[in-house]
């Protein structure tokens, strides 16, 4: 899963794109994906330097009360597989409690790996240290991952599964469950 916002405050900024690509063991279901601009209340002009998403672009684009529904019930039960997925679930959090009762209750959204972490784990378990959060153009670099365009809700949420299945074999080699990748929480680590 990835979003796109109009900056990083999930109390005063917007999402403007949201990208949801199921998964299955391994298997990267693209043809369950879900992928949308959404229209938000303003536009920061600064954000637009990083999605490339326009005022234009989101003409027409629904409402996040509009597909409120289809994200809950794609995120309902599931875990939620990304980069910085604390970023995603405050912003997700803050937009359902915006729409209180007019809309889908908000989907549980207390189970999510996220793909830094995984590879901070994986990477010391080899022996290397880590002093700090890996970026995301780390383990695209790592995973030898050449994105056409980045900061694209739906290629980013591509490339963050791309990555979590190689990490998922990596970690099932070592005989790591999906519960255990769950339960991973990272002190050192900023999140």
């Amino acid at each position: 899963m990835d979003l796109e916002t109009t900056g990083l405050r999930p109390s005063s900024d917007e999402i403007v794109a949201i990208a949801i690509i199921p998964m299955r063991g391994y298997r990267i279901l693209l043809g369950s994906a879900f992928h949308t601009l959404v229209k938000p209340g303003r536009l920061d002009e600064k954000s637009i330097k990083f999605h490339g998403i326009c005022p234009k672009d989101l003409e027409g684009a629904p409402s996040f009360e509009e597909v409120s529904g289809k994200v809950r019930t794609m995120l309902e039960g599931k875990t939620m597989i990304g980069y910085a997925t604390d970023f995603d679930r405050a912003f997700l959090r803050e937009r359902y409690k915006r729409l209180g009762r007019h809309a889908s209750p908000m989907p549980s959204l207390d189970r999510s790996i996220d793909i830094a972490r995984v590879e901070a784990w994986l990477l010391r378990r080899e022996g290397i240290p880590v002093p700090r959060r890996i970026s995301f153009e780390e383990l695209l670099e790592r995973y030898r991952l050449n994105p056409a365009s980045r900061h694209d809700a739906l290629n980013d949420a591509y490339l963050a599964a791309s990555i979590f299945q190689r990490q998922l074999k990596k970690s099932s080699e070592l005989g790591t469950t999906i519960s255990e990748l769950k339960n991973l929480r990272d002190p050192d680590l900023q999140t």
